[in-house]
């Protein structure tokens, strides 16, 4: 910590409420222009291939190695950057704080030429969740398979075998009847040596980065124990973990209901 950081944060422990919010907000206004210039500045030497020069293979090997930045700040700044070259509005909502990086990213694939200033609009001051939601509706997914899997086991707890129930269920709103999706399939309680994979709806493409951004594919971290991801209006993917404990109920709970539901449907259970 330098001596110029210590005399503020000395200094921040004398200041007034009142004082301390004010100064807290133009902060964060200065931030937001700071990092809109920041992102013009990415989209100005990726425009002129500049990283190339630097002998980068990419720019965001160079904003990783070059820069230092994170692989999750590097990707959400370059995707910015991007986008706000095809629709210079980005820049301005995001510098005024109207827009996030985590909201510009989740809105870029599809902003066309013809529907970017509606969406953009729409995705004002939401949080990640809320425009997640708002692109579910508007670009609606397909559903996704009902999928159990084995994780590996924890060394700190042997005794204890987890599972990931990668569910991807489709719970519906309340009031709503429960639609069939795709069969059960059950992995056999054995040792957990499985890797897990990542339940995706059959839909979605498998990688949509290009080369330059191979970044795309941030795979989730184990853990990650839990997710709800909106597919469309009404209908979302669910992805938990599950003890063997529970794991055995759902499975003995699929054998009492079998006359009901011959598929086993987790979502119907």
């Amino acid at each position: 910590m330098t001596a110029e950081l210590a005399t503020d944060l000395d200094d921040l422990a004398r200041v007034c409420d009142d004082v301390l919010l004010d100064r807290l907000r133009h902060l964060l206004a200065a931030d937001r222009k700071s990092t809109g210039r920041l992102v013009a500045h990415l989209g100005e030497v990726d425009a002129r291939g500049l990283y190339r020069d630097q002998a980068y293979s990419s720019m965001f090997d160079y904003c990783v190695r070059a820069l230092h930045m994170s692989e999750a700040e590097a990707f959400n700044r370059i995707r910015t950057a991007r986008t706000s070259r095809r629709y210079p509005i980005v820049l301005a909502m995001l510098e005024r704080g109207e827009l996030h990086l985590s909201a510009i990213k989740l809105l870029s694939p599809e902003l066309t030429p013809e529907n970017h200033r509606e969406l953009l609009l729409a995705a004002r001051f939401k949080t990640k969740k809320e425009v997640e939601s708002i692109l579910a509706r508007r670009f609606p997914k397909a559903d996704a398979a009902s999928i159990v899997r084995k994780l590996p086991g924890s060394r700190a707890r042997p005794e204890t075998v987890e599972i990931s129930t990668a569910l991807p269920l489709m719970f519906e709103r309340r009031g709503e009847r429960p639609q069939p999706c795709a069969p059960v399939m059950m992995v056999p309680s054995q040792e957990p040596q499985e890797t897990i994979a990542a339940a995706v709806p059959p839909s979605e493409p498998k990688s949509a980065a290009p080369s330059s951004m191979h970044t795309d594919r941030l795979q989730s971290h184990p853990s990650v124990r839990h997710a709800i991801d909106p597919l469309s209006a009404n209908r979302y993917r669910v992805q938990f973990t599950a003890s063997e404990r529970l794991h055995e109920k759902i499975r003995q709970a699929q054998q009492l209901m079998r006359h009901q539901l011959p598929s086993g449907d987790l979502a119907a259970l």
